[in-house]
């Protein structure tokens, strides 16, 4: 079983066309949102919504280790984990699984 990460803030476009695309390869309660403080809800109920605040300044270093904690977290859970930035579409199609390791 896999899953999908994706971090976004308020992506009221691209997050539908994301969802659309990777739901072709990934069931929706194994897809993971993290909301980093958007003003609404744009996660359709069927997928995972994490929300996190954005009351402090933007740290790349806090939101890397944010998203290495959260996989790290899944990964017991899961045979192998994919992330991707709410504004890339990566063609799964015919990818062979193997290529995959589990890294904890």
């Amino acid at each position: 079983m896999i899953f999908l990460l994706t971090m976004q803030y308020n992506e009221d476009i691209h997050l539908s066309i994301f969802l659309r695309h990777y739901s072709r390869f990934f069931k929706p309660e194994n897809i993971y949102v993290i909301d980093h403080g958007s003003i609404k809800n744009n996660v359709p109920n069927e997928y995972n919504r994490i929300y996190v605040p954005r009351h402090k300044p933007f740290s790349e270093t806090d939101r890397l280790s944010l998203i290495k904690g959260i996989c790290h977290g899944l990964l017991p859970y899961y045979d192998y984990g994919v992330y991707a930035d709410c504004d890339e579409l990566i063609n799964l199609q015919g990818v062979d699984s193997s290529i995959f390791q589990k890294q904890i």
